[in-house]
């Protein structure tokens, strides 16, 4: 069923707005159109009602359950995108005064039971939507979550001729896939001029705050930094973590990786080993000095992607990027002052002949590890968008077997998906942009992966 409900029809029924709306002679028909759209949908709301009431998830097997979850998700979507577009309309037309309300948000809070917040969030979005029509048509059918819709509008806001670009695979991928998209039309979109306000705005608003928690006296710091001294930090918490974590299974501990990572700050911190020396040790003898040395010995080494004519121009264009990946866009000034101050991975787009690069050994070259950073700054399996503590795998043909450590046979892989993929439950097919994480019929017993000598017909690299 398709209604469109005319609000303020002009003659042959179109309305002010362009669309074919129900041909109405009065008032009396545009009453009956609204009455119909209202019982059609308090019928949708009463069978999901009455479903609900009786539905039990114990009932079905888990596949059938887990067919259910995109099913539901869709409604949620649907009625999400209905619930903004009746909100837009319903402040347009100002009903909030005639409860009493001071402002549409609080109205519209009151009628939701959401946050005052969440409220504005929702109008601020129907507005924008209004000047947005290919957003507003994927929001419409049920493509796009309320946090992507979110993303993408604020985005297309900043930089309207992003908006197909950002549509395009939207649906597909991960929130975080789509904020960092965002993030870099967003950065397109800015001057050099408003890219250096927008740094020095968020220099001005760095922070470093510590308190005590009044429960359990647990020390607390939380800190606000500019991206390019988040990623120094980042950088070296990462790489003293993974020195902790090594010294720790060494004595035999095991923690989790946010104790390694406490671990690590202190020691970065105090130049001390923190909890990583033995308890039974607390002057950590020459363990405790090598690992002090070690930790004032450890510098920021960090990794930035540019486009060529972004470097040479001075800003970043449409279809370009100046980022640190994993932290987000930065001005082109910024990465140039990176390049003077820390240990720098530059990759630089189109300038190095990667698939060139040949390695008969294990050990992975400098400039394949900085293009596989590059390409790869996610886990390659569809739909995980982990970035952290990513292992670099043999896809094509297991070292072991004689797989070539070059560019066509390398891809990052989180820990979780590498297990499943080392002990053959799943396999790993496709190339870059196309990749699919297959599973294996029979579990550990799977077919091997390729057992070619060369890369796949659409990697391989013409002499």
């Amino acid at each position: 069923m398709a209604l469109e409900i005319p609000v303020g029809a002009t003659e042959g029924g179109r309305r002010s707005d362009g669309k074919v709306g129900v041909s109405v002679l009065g008032t009396d028909a545009v009453l009956a159109a609204e009455a119909g759209a209202g019982a059609y949908l308090d019928g949708l709301a009463r069978s999901l009602d009455t479903f609900m009431a009786t539905f039990d998830a114990a009932c079905f097997t888990g596949p059938d359950a887990g067919r259910m979850v995109p099913l539901f998700a869709r409604i949620e979507r649907l009625a999400s995108a209905g619930k903004t577009f009746a909100a837009r309309r319903s402040a347009d037309a100002e009903i909030h005064r005639e409860s009493g309300h001071h402002d549409p948000a609080r109205w519209l809070a009151e009628q939701t039971g959401e946050t005052l917040g969440q409220a504005a969030d929702t109008l601020a979005l129907g507005r924008a939507l209004a000047s947005q029509p290919g957003v507003e048509d994927a929001f419409r059918h049920g493509k796009l979550s309320d946090p992507k819709v979110k993303l993408i509008s604020r985005a297309v806001t900043a930089n309207p001729g992003s908006e197909s670009e950002l549509l395009g695979s939207a649906d597909q991928a991960t929130v975080r896939q789509v904020q960092d998209r965002c993030a870099r039309a967003k950065a397109q979109a800015r001057s050099a001029d408003e890219e250096a306000k927008r740094q020095e705005a968020l220099r001005r608003r760095r922070s470093c705050r510590t308190w005590i928690d009044r429960e359990d006296g647990a020390f607390c710091m939380l800190a606000r930094l500019t991206p390019d001294d988040g990623a120094r930090v980042l950088s070296v918490l990462e790489a003293t973590t993974d020195k902790t974590f090594n010294a720790a299974r060494a004595a035999g501990r095991r923690d989790s990786h946010d104790n390694y990572a406490a671990d690590a700050l202190v020691a970065i911190i105090t130049g001390g080993a923190g909890h990583v020396v033995d308890p039974e040790d607390p002057d950590g003898g020459e363990d405790a000095t090598a690992s002090r040395r070690t930790s004032r010995s450890t510098r920021a080494r960090v990794h930035v992607r540019i486009d060529l004519d972004a470097l040479r121009q001075g800003s970043v264009g449409p279809g370009q990027v100046c980022e640190i990946p994993g932290v987000g866009p930065i001005s082109v000034q910024t990465a140039k002052e990176i390049m003077g101050d820390a240990i720098t991975t530059l990759f630089i787009t189109n300038g190095i002949d990667v698939p060139a690069i040949c390695n008969l050994g294990r050990h992975i070259p400098a400039a394949i590890a900085a293009a596989l950073l590059e390409r790869d700054p996610i886990c390659v399996v569809p739909g995980c968008d982990r970035s952290d503590h990513l292992q670099v795998d043999h896809c094509h043909l297991d070292y072991a077997k004689g797989g070539a450590t070059e560019w066509w046979n390398l891809v990052r892989i989180c820990p979780h998906h590498h297990l499943l993929k080392t002990t053959k439950r799943f396999r790993l097919e496709g190339c870059p942009g196309k990749w699919r994480f297959v599973p294996n019929k029979g579990g550990s017993s799977g077919s091997d992966p390729d057992d070619g000598d060369g890369p796949p017909e659409e990697l391989a690299v013409d002499d």
